[in-house]
């Protein structure tokens, strides 16, 4: 049976809009923040759907984490892919104990693969600007202070039992030594911070208190002016104990181990901790 020359117009019709729409996808796709090989500038709020609370649940978080044991250890894995940082805004083949923490995070925030680099984006900067003066440094205060999607549960967890600490941090000097220009550095002055914490030596008392799928910031028994946090990873329950997960640099990979045993090693490095909640109410940035 032949075809008519209306049905030759509508089947060219429909190759068109395909083609065009083809064509669309691939703009978009490589004008995406973050795009392979592009420059990232900026991710806006509105490119980052609402998260269901379950995205953060313990199961949730010890699977995606649990894919990352034996990744290498790799100082300073993540930067700008431009500028005084160019290493790679996104990737799985290292991290350190941060981009660790970071990273798999926003694969737990991200509904589809292809938002995890965007989310990932949202997290380590501030307003999603990807600027290294813009980079969240320092995770106390300043997952804090932000819409980041957690919560602080020390006092609730250490009760009498917590400590507090104040430090200020040098922001221009640090920025300075990472390769900021002095006029950008000069618009970040000394940051006072206040923060509480639980003693490595209450931990023991405390352990059954502490969340399944929390985050462990372990504070520096001698603050630097860089700031008070040392180390830092995941929290999961194993019965009655908890392990911590970790991009570990004496091992030189991400691994599993006591909490206990770790603070007992690191107790002349560690005067303690705190410990936040993955909490999707105080996310979208």
């Amino acid at each position: 049976m032949g075809i008519g020359p209306g049905t030759r117009r509508k089947r060219g019709l429909m190759w068109r809009v395909a083609a065009a729409t083809l064509v669309l996808a691939v703009v978009s796709a490589s004008a995406l923040p973050g795009a392979p090989g592009g420059a990232v500038q900026e991710v806006t709020a509105d490119l980052i759907p609402a998260v269901p609370p379950e995205r953060v649940s313990p199961r949730n978080l010890e699977r995606i984490t649990r894919r990352y044991l034996g990744t290498r250890y790799l100082r300073d894995a993540l930067g700008e892919q431009q500028g005084p940082d160019p290493d790679p805004v996104f990737r799985r083949d290292g991290v350190d104990c941060q981009t660790f923490v970071e990273q798999t995070l926003a694969e737990a925030l991200a509904t589809t693969p292809a938002e995890v680099r965007c989310t990932l984006i949202r997290l380590r900067y501030h307003g999603g600007k990807v600027r290294l003066d813009r980079r969240f440094h320092y995770c106390l205060p300043e997952w804090l202070d932000n819409p980041w999607p957690v919560r602080d549960m020390t006092r609730a967890i250490a009760g009498r039992r917590v400590q507090q600490l104040r430090v200020t941090i040098q922001r221009e000097r640090f920025l300075r030594r990472r390769g900021c220009s002095p006029e950008v550095a000069r618009q970040y002055p000394p940051l006072s911070v206040r923060t509480h914490y639980i003693p490595s030596t209450s931990v023991p008392w405390l352990q059954r208190r502490l969340p399944d799928g929390g985050i462990a910031v372990f504070i520096l028994r001698v603050p630097k002016a860089f700031g008070m946090a040392g180390h830092m990873g995941w929290l999961f329950r194993r019965g009655n104990h908890v392990i911590l997960r970790h991009a570990s640099q004496r091992q030189g990979r991400v691994v599993d181990e006591s909490l206990l045993g770790f603070l007992r090693r690191g107790q002349h490095r560690f005067r303690g901790l705190v410990v936040l909640q993955p909490d999707v109410a105080r996310w979208r940035g």
